[in-house]
């Protein structure tokens, strides 16, 4: 798609890891105001757990973000994946 478009690689890969960020982060925030709104106290007692939840789910996200795209190489095409 990157050739089709005419892109240069670096910036058509750093825009799609950029909107897949925006993506999770939103995801994170919905996810994080359901457990509040919920008033689940295993991941929101307060706001040390809270903090806790928040970055394990956080960095999870940010470290799967890259190896998706890693592994995206391994495909011919995106249905095959």
């Amino acid at each position: 798609l990157q050739f089709v478009a005419g892109a240069n690689g670096f910036v058509y890969w750093a825009a799609s890891w950029i909107w897949d960020a925006i993506m999770y982060a939103g995801v994170l925030t919905l996810t994080m105001a359901i457990f509040l709104f919920m008033d689940r106290k295993q991941f929101t007692g307060d706001w040390v757990t809270t903090f806790g939840t928040c970055s394990l789910f956080g960095l999870y996200g940010f470290a799967v973000l890259p190896l998706s795209s890693a592994a995206s190489f391994g495909f011919r095409s995106s249905s095959g994946a």
